[in-house]
């Protein structure tokens, strides 16, 4: 028998016989949120579900119109698809009693600055969208202050 072949085996049975344990995911933070290479001003414009009914963890494509460009490249075409969460990631199941509703969504024409990465996945059921730093945590309304706070993480 080939030594590599019974050596592998060995890891594998090692490695599965071991406990592992997650490590506990950091909280989210603006700092964390300026480090992503994208960072855009932009107005929400509505939404359309991937999947019917509404589910906590799947979220829906969010369609937002560029205003402004804060980090990262400036587009040709000013409508952004956004897959929009309704957690930051560290949630593992759904919040108890979680129900969809517009109530959970922005008001159209409101404006969010965004904390973007590039489409991971590109076919036709995301419309190449954009996925935001931790879910949730990777928008935040466009207020004065938010931007300054912004503007001066970027800076460093």
């Amino acid at each position: 028998m080939n030594i590599c072949k019974v050596a592998a085996a060995l890891f594998v049975l090692g490695a599965a016989a071991s406990p592992t344990f997650a490590e506990p995911m950091m909280a989210p933070t603006l700092k964390e949120a300026s480090k992503s290479p994208i960072i855009f001003v932009a107005q929400y414009d509505g939404y359309k579900p991937f999947l019917e009914p509404v589910r906590y963890m799947d979220g829906v494509m969010a369609h937002f119109t560029l205003v402004r460009v804060l980090k990262g490249p400036q587009l040709r075409d000013p409508h952004i698809n956004v897959a929009y969460a309704f957690h930051d990631g560290s949630a593992c199941e759904p919040e108890k009693d979680w129900k969809f509703s517009e109530a959970k969504m922005p008001a159209k024409g409101t404006s969010w600055i965004l904390f973007l990465e590039e489409p991971k996945f590109k076919s036709s059921n995301t419309n190449n969208a954009y996925s935001t730093y931790r879910g949730d945590f990777g928008r935040m309304p466009a207020t004065t202050s938010n931007l300054e706070s912004v503007e001066k993480l970027i800076a460093k």
